[in-house]
């Protein structure tokens, strides 16, 4: 890669920088390059310029198989040199979460109407425009470590914990309904940890996760939870590794044989309550209970395995991804980023 190009914003570069020692013209304080130096680096190199970022052409499509093919390398080289190459050959050591929401109201694909009617009206109430949402986990092997139901910031009925296992799923909430740093560290650290524990699962283990960026922004500790979740991970021997971005379709498992069937079996389950309730509605309350059999009827052994074969991601094999289903819609950069202690100054130490 070209010094020109390997250069990061003016903001990343003064932030990701790292010095033995603190620059002549730094940021009173700390080891960061100030705007001084940033300037005098400029008119030290003046064959470099500040120039917009540009993305690749859509249109090279091997550009991106390469990338993420790129992307199987660097975490095989890494595990390699770190003697954890086994990791990948042991399914029961590699985990898959993911978030999705489930609507109170789904929608209806069908309806019975008059022929040759365009619009056929579907009633719904104001609460049934709500959702919850799933952070999901799920095994190489098909097991199936607890999963997260998270809540909006409210406060949750006893009858809510006792209308589900605790060995198939864990509760928490936030003020959005999503997951967020301090949800993902409560989970992660308790039910997920101490799942491992009770399976006598070999450490360390690796979780994949996708690069989304309202949950997930690793680049930088930024906060006090942040570096409290990254520290603790590496303390319990859990891996953290993005998966390359806008590939879910194809790369992760969840997205690629679990979510559609599980939405479907979702709104066959509220349909049915609705005709047996046409009084009643789906609620905060109620979800758990109705979405634990929908959860257990999907999620078999086989299909979990299956999945996670056909993303390439156990066994891990840069082949297996269907390729073909590449847009020109998809980024031609990738993260192999692999999340597993803190520096001395907060920031996250990742190898790439």
């Amino acid at each position: 890669m070209s010094l020109v190009t390997s250069l990061l914003s003016d903001e990343r570069l003064l932030m990701e920088v790292n010095r033995d020692r603190p620059f002549q013209f730094g940021r009173s304080g700390t080891r960061q390059p100030g705007n001084k130096w940033y300037k005098l680096f400029l008119s030290r190199h003046p064959n470099i310029v500040a120039r917009m970022t540009e993305s690749l052409s859509a249109n090279r499509r091997n550009v991106s198989q390469a990338v993420i093919q790129q992307w199987f390398a660097d975490i095989r080289s890494y595990l390699s040199e770190h003697d954890l190459l086994e990791i990948l050959q042991e399914h029961q050591r590699n985990y898959k979460i993911d978030e999705s929401g489930f609507q109170f109201s789904p929608k209806v694909s069908k309806a019975l109407a008059a022929k040759g009617s365009k619009n056929v009206p579907y009633a719904t109430s104001s609460k049934e425009k709500e959702r919850i949402a799933v952070l999901a986990n799920v095994g190489g092997d098909g097991s199936l470590p607890p999963s997260l139901i998270i809540y909006p910031n409210l406060r949750i009925p006893m009858n809510v914990y006792e209308a589900i296992p605790s060995s198939l799923f864990a509760i928490g909430k936030s003020e959005s309904g999503y997951i967020n740093h301090q949800v993902l560290y409560e989970y992660l650290t308790n039910a997920f940890d101490q799942w491992l524990t009770q399976h006598n699962i070999q450490r360390p283990v690796i979780v994949w996760s996708d690069k989304h960026e309202s949950r997930l922004q690793f680049h930088l500790v930024k906060n006090e939870m942040q570096f409290h979740l990254v520290k603790t991970l590496a303390d319990l021997q859990i891996m953290l590794i993005l998966i390359p971005p806008n590939c879910t379709h194809f790369m992760q498992p969840l997205d690629v044989g679990l979510f559609g069937p599980m939405k479907n079996e979702w709104a066959k389950c509220v349909n049915r309550f609705r005709a047996a309730n046409p009084n009643e509605h789906v609620t905060k309350e109620s979800f758990a209970g109705m979405f634990l059999p929908v959860y257990t009827r999907v999620m078999s052994r086989e299909k979990i395995v299956k999945s996670f074969k056909k993303c390439g991601i156990q066994p891990f094999d840069q082949d297996a991804p269907d390729y073909t289903k590449l847009t020109l819609e998809e980024a031609h950069s990738g993260d192999s980023r692999i999340f597993e202690g803190v520096l001395q100054d907060g920031r996250v130490e990742a190898s790439t």
